[in-house]
């Protein structure tokens, strides 16, 4: 017999689901994991993709924890489980050292190694772990792997299988169905690798935008004030006549050039010859002459003055 455990990537929805059934199943403190789930990401949008790879101890069959361990506190069953006997731990830590996947831990509570061992208590009754009784879409398949005609062995032969961080040459036990690579993202302790040198041919995988630096436009001019009478030239407030080209506020005639607010009628420039006022528009009363100043008589019988 050789039990091992196949998660097929596909129809992993990353819920941690396995990762909160193991904490409870083994009071698992805050900060640390038997069993959890990493994210990677690929590609830019609107081609980016998240994959989600469920980790936890690979129970190698040639497991360098257990030859590291100078207490034999860690021990293969006959079954191929790997776990760790609490009572010969003394946390000297070399077991964390030798493993490549990082699944060993100290209890901070219990202040010994810790790992997956497959629940071993309970699937010596016949049960499965407790991730894979909790899994919601059914991605893990715990079984034998010796055994042609179990679930386990039966999908691994139908589907090609992939081992994390084969080139470390341990055997795991644990295999994945991975046909996106997404394994290969996940580079040392766990730390997603950068995806920029797979997909150069894309371009880079995040934004290089940066905001713009130039000063803003000017506002635009407000517009132009509406001419005071029919035809004019003259800005509003202005006193010149009709066709005037006045400045507002000029008193100057018409066709003059005086500036605004002077009061005084513009004189022509020199050696032009000056023009006479606008005659009135056509029917418009002239203006009437101002009236002659009349000697007041003298009184009668008068003889004037003397």
């Amino acid at each position: 017999m050789r039990l091992g455990m196949l998660i097929d990537l596909r129809t992993c929805i990353g819920c941690h689901a396995c990762s909160v059934a193991c904490k409870s199943e083994f009071d698992v403190p805050l900060g640390v994991f038997r069993d959890t789930v990493k994210y990677v990401e690929e590609g830019k949008y609107p081609k980016a993709k998240r994959h989600f790879i469920p980790v936890l101890c690979n129970h190698c069959e040639d497991a360098p924890c257990l030859e590291a361990c100078p207490t034999s506190a860690i021990e293969r069953l006959e079954d191929g489980q790997v776990i760790i006997n609490k009572g010969d731990c003394n946390t000297n830590k070399f077991c964390m050292a030798a493993c490549p996947y990082g699944a060993i831990y100290i209890d901070p509570e219990e202040e010994v190694a810790q790992k997956c061992t497959f629940c071993e208590h309970r699937t010596a009754q016949g049960l499965e772990p407790a991730c894979v009784d909790a899994c919601p879409t059914k991605c893990r398949i715990f079984g034998d792997l010796d055994d042609p005609t179990s679930v386990i062995a039966t999908k691994a032969a139908a589907n090609r299988t992939r081992v994390w961080k084969a080139e470390a040459g341990t055997k795991p036990k644990v295999l994945y169905i991975d046909p996106q690579g997404a394994l290969q993202l996940i580079g040392h302790e766990g730390v997603q690798v950068p995806t920029a040198t797979r997909y150069e041919a894309n371009g880079p995988s995040v934004s290089t935008w940066s905001p713009p630096t130039s000063p803003p436009s000017p506002p635009a001019a407000p517009p132009a004030a509406p001419a005071s009478a029919a035809g004019s030239n003259a800005p509003a407030g202005s006193n010149a006549p009709a066709g005037s080209n006045a400045p507002a506020g000029s008193n100057a005639p018409a066709g003059s050039a005086a500036p605004a607010g002077s009061g005084s009628q513009a004189l022509p420039p020199a050696g032009s010859a000056s023009k006479p006022p606008a005659a009135p528009p056509a029917g418009s009363a002239s203006p009437a002459a101002p009236a002659p100043a009349v000697t007041p008589a003298s009184p009668a019988g008068s003889g004037g003055s003397k």
